[in-house]
């Protein structure tokens, strides 16, 4: 599962996911484009992603047909390299389930994965050069925000390239062990549906087994859960 042989930079896109699907025949197994800013930059559930320049917009295409992914081990293993690289930026982030990166509670990073056919594509943002964030209702963080270093973005790029290659010949359970290593929200009480819960543990197929105020435990997909409530 290596990526970035082919990076292509654009000054201004859309989405680079929405480009890479649109365009999905002029790119290969591991393919990547970078934009410096996206001028509708999506999220999960369809929220929208602010794109500002300075921060690294990225995506990246993984064939099925090449070797067979499975939409929450790419998850894992993307969550994973991002924690990695931001440690080489001096930035010490956890995973708040299923796919955003955050730093004492402040969102720095996060994916939009898509299945188009055969092909997985892996959307990424790094807030790297974020400077003022009280415009915005969680007040994310960035590399700036914690580090107080201006960091180019092609070097955040770089080291994430480097860190989810890294992760290559890991097997799928070393994976979900450092997924659930770097969880943010294991053993943490969550808000869900108006009720709350404490996460127990998550498997190895993305659920989130969470426990209720009757110790019965229930278990929870991806696409069940918002715990926006995490953020600050």
């Amino acid at each position: 599962m290596m990526i970035g042989n082919k990076v292509c930079f654009f000054q201004t896109i859309d989405s680079t996911n929405t480009f890479m699907k649109q365009h999905i025949s002029d790119y290969k197994h591991g393919d990547m484009l970078c934009a410096r800013i996206q001028t509708a930059g999506r999220g999960r559930r369809d929220r929208t992603w602010v794109s500002t320049d300075g921060n690294l917009h990225t995506s990246f295409l993984l064939d099925t047909t090449i070797q067979e992914y499975q939409p929450f081990e790419v998850v894992m293993r993307s969550s994973i390299a991002v924690v990695q690289m931001l440690q080489q930026f001096d930035v010490d982030a956890m995973i708040k389930y299923p796919n955003d990166i955050i730093v004492k509670r402040h969102k720095i990073a996060g994916m939009l994965i898509e299945k188009v056919d055969n092909y997985i594509i892996v959307g990424l943002g790094v807030n790297v050069s974020f400077g003022n964030t009280d415009m915005y209702q969680f007040h994310p963080s960035s590399i700036l925000l914690e580090t107080g270093r201006f960091v180019d973005y092609r070097d955040v790029l770089s080291s994430f390239i480097d860190a989810f290659n890294a992760l290559a010949s890991s097997s799928h359970e070393d994976i979900t062990q450092r997924y659930k290593e770097y969880s943010y929200v294991i053993d943490k009480y969550v808000h869900i549906d108006g009720q709350e819960v404490l996460v127990k543990d998550i498997t190895s197929a993305g659920e989130l087994l969470v426990e209720r105020d009757d110790n019965t435990i229930i278990t929870l997909t991806p696409n069940e859960v918002s715990l926006s409530n995490q953020y600050e």
